[in-house]
């Protein structure tokens, strides 16, 4: 048992949650993390990408990828998703060594909304185990991108709040450029 101290009649009750809408929204990723899978036989790499603009700043869209998996399919299909990431963020051509690479580069994503699954039937009605989720259909460069327009990638910068390493790039490849 935990002991805590919670006011519950000072406190508001949580808000109904609403999945991002479908669409095309600028993230970044937010919280990068390796876990176990739930048999113990690979890991499990788990983004959290936070949306940048319109009307659902600041929601996130979960990515669970396969890392280390035993079937081969399951990893291709984890692989290649992993790769579009790594494209959308600008290091498609890179060897990753870290996750902290990824973290907090913008990209362009389209959500789509998976169906319900898990079926089963309780007192003569279906119902499912899981609701509807918002996933990535898509990962695209924001760099030129007209959702782009608005969007402060300044104000995007990690939560230890250092300078964004796409800003850290662009400033170095701006010294350089004028000591040539």
């Amino acid at each position: 048992m935990s002991k805590l101290t919670f006011n519950a009649a000072t406190k508001e009750p949580m808000q109904e949650r609403t999945l991002v809408p479908e669409g095309q929204y600028v993230f970044q990723m937010a919280k990068i993390e390796m876990k176990d899978n739930s048999a113990k036989t690979a890991q499990r790499l788990n983004f959290q990408a936070k949306v940048l603009n319109g009307e659902f700043k600041g929601a996130i869209v979960y990515v669970g990828l396969n890392w280390n998996h035993p079937n081969q399919v399951a990893q291709d299909i984890s692989d290649r998703e992993f790769k579009s990431i790594c494209d959308a963020v600008g290091k498609g051509n890179d060897t990753i060594q870290d996750t902290d690479e990824l973290m907090g580069m913008p990209f362009v994503g389209t959500v789509k909304h998976s169906a319900p699954s898990g079926e089963y039937q309780e007192a003569g009605e279906t119902k499912f185990k899981f609701g509807p989720k918002a996933e990535f259909s898509k990962y695209e460069v924001a760099n030129g991108h007209p959702l782009l327009d608005g969007v402060d990638l300044a104000e995007t910068a990690t939560t230890k709040g250092e300078t964004p390493p796409w800003i850290k790039k662009e400033e170095e490849e701006k010294k350089e450029t004028a000591k040539a």
